[in-house]
């Protein structure tokens, strides 16, 4: 199954979802809108991001500078994938343009 959660700042809401892995586990791809997230701000980069169980995520920038409102982070489960060579395909590297 597919799980999107409008998370509204994935800082303050990522220690939620790890400390609640078990719920989260039984999806295939976990969508997280409105991240608020800029990954240059983070100490580890997108290795801040990472949640147990799943690739690391395909990031989407929000279009704005401030980071204020958009950001998408999408999780793949490993049992779906077994390497992330195998989602290269679902990146969302596009032009935020493109939607007007």
């Amino acid at each position: 199954g597919i799980l999107s959660l409008n998370i509204r700042s994935i800082h303050k809401n990522l220690d939620k979802i790890i400390d609640d892995i078990t719920s989260y586990a039984k999806y295939d791809v976990i969508s997280l809108n409105e991240t608020n997230c800029n990954i240059s701000k983070l100490a580890n980069g997108l290795n801040d991001l990472l949640i147990e169980g799943f690739h690391p995520p395909i990031y989407q920038a929000p279009i704005r500078k401030s980071c204020k409102g958009g950001g998408l982070l999408t999780y793949v489960n490993k049992r779906v994938c077994s390497s992330s060579d195998d989602i290269e395909n679902l990146s969302m590297h596009q032009d935020p343009s493109l939607y007007g």
